[in-house]
């Protein structure tokens, strides 16, 4: 799901703005997207330094055996993390917290397909979450 565009995205753009709140419910919830994406990117970062051999898999393993591997090694990963195992790869504070728009698939035109057909019924799915997002918050405030 996309964030709204020509609303404020990245979570340095909010820290910088003095502590007035969200403008409106589009701006709040990209701040939450922008905020998952984070959390999302940096534990995939840390499953990838635990098991870095989902990096280099050989062009001729098989699909089903990658997906496997995969799902395997994400199991083992949160298995780990439960049980509050502490290694090389789960510390976060070692990876490096890149928040842009660089989402290392910079030879595919994905945004720009998107943006000539829009989907309505993921915008329509957008504003409904958007729209329950911003009224709770409205309540905690």
């Amino acid at each position: 799901m996309a964030p709204y565009r020509r609303e404020r995205y990245h979570l340095p753009d909010f820290h910088r703005r003095a502590q007035g709140g969200y403008k409106n419910k589009r701006e709040y919830f990209n701040y939450m997207h922008s905020s998952l994406r984070s959390v999302i990117e940096r534990s995939f970062g840390v499953w990838k330094k635990r098991f870095k051999m989902v990096t280099d898999v050989p062009t001729n393993m098989k699909f089903t055996t990658q997906v496997k591997l995969v799902v395997a090694t994400m199991a083992i990963h949160n298995w780990l993390r439960c049980v509050h195992v502490e290694d090389d790869g789960s510390n976060f504070s070692d990876l490096e917290d890149d928040n842009d728009d660089d989402d290392g698939d910079d030879d595919d035109n994905t945004d720009d397909a998107i943006e000539d057909e829009p989907d309505l019924q993921m915008e329509n799915l957008r504003d409904f979450i958007a729209n329950k997002m911003w009224n709770d918050y409205g309540t905690r405030r």
